[in-house]
């Protein structure tokens, strides 16, 4: 009886939103019957928020932050004299633009960015029904505003070990510094409002055998694939990221 079931339904559906793009569609309640409503309303919000702890027991600290980039909110549903939402499927339509500087969709091991529908419908006298959906933003960066990124990767390092005579030499090239999507390891930092903390993630591991003594041992046009969304925190405060390279030579 009542409110049977509530949705969700973002159209046309998108896998990723961009920011400055509209985000529509449209909600759905199904009343088998009439029910004492107060509200229909639905909320769209974007944040970020970091918590870890440190130490053990009664030692153990926490540390965390939050960060807000928007919060819009309307109702779609305002009940009459008799305070109820008749007997029916009721649909409504919802339509918000994302803000231009806001994050990329990000979720963490100790963090995450992320951007929410939900929609409450507001029963008198009753349990609330609610629902609420995740949407993906992708915020590009654009490597032609880099310098850096346009310049060829070259690492040289040299070096001896107490097990072997001579001198070890490492070299690590690529045509440039910027990859874009669909061109190793990762390294988030979060920071909280009184300490900051990095975690590190491999994506991806490539592994030779021995190097006999005078010889050389060569990684040729390996690549890496880039996620297809790749978190731009440019406009975050709380986490910065960033992948790089990693020679080991045991």
């Amino acid at each position: 009886m009542g409110i049977e079931n509530i949705s969700i339904v973002p159209e046309p559906h998108k896998q990723v939103y961009f920011p400055g793009q509209e985000v529509k569609g449209y909600v759905l309640v199904v009343c088998s019957s009439a029910t004492r409503c107060r509200a229909v309303d639905i909320n769209f919000s974007g944040n970020a928020r970091v918590s870890w702890a440190e130490g053990g027991g009664e030692h153990t600290v926490r540390y965390e932050a939050s960060e807000p980039y928007f919060n819009f909110r309307t109702n779609l549903f305002v009940p009459d004299s008799t305070g109820r939402l008749p007997a029916g499927n009721h649909v409504w339509p919802f339509k918000f633009e994302l803000p231009l500087n806001i994050p990329s969709s990000f979720e963490g091991e100790i963090g995450y960015i992320r951007y929410c529908i939900k929609t409450t419908a507001r029963v008198f006298l009753g349990f609330n029904k609610e629902v609420e959906v995740y949407i993906s933003v992708n915020c590009p960066f654009d490597l032609n505003s880099s310098s850096s990124a346009q310049a060829p990767l070259e690492i040289r390092t040299s070096g001896t070990s107490c097990c072997l005579k001579g001198i070890v030499n490492i070299l690590l090239m690529g045509e440039r510094s910027g990859a874009a999507v669909g061109e190793p390891y990762k390294q988030v930092i979060y920071t909280s409002t009184s300490k900051s903390t990095t975690r590190t993630t491999c994506v991806k591991t490539f592994e030779k055998g021995h190097v006999a003594r005078g010889d050389s041992l060569y990684f040729n046009d390996e690549f890496f694939i880039v996620p297809s969304v790749v978190a731009g925190l440019q406009h975050c405060k709380l986490m910065s990221l960033k992948y790089y390279l990693e020679v080991g030579l045991h």
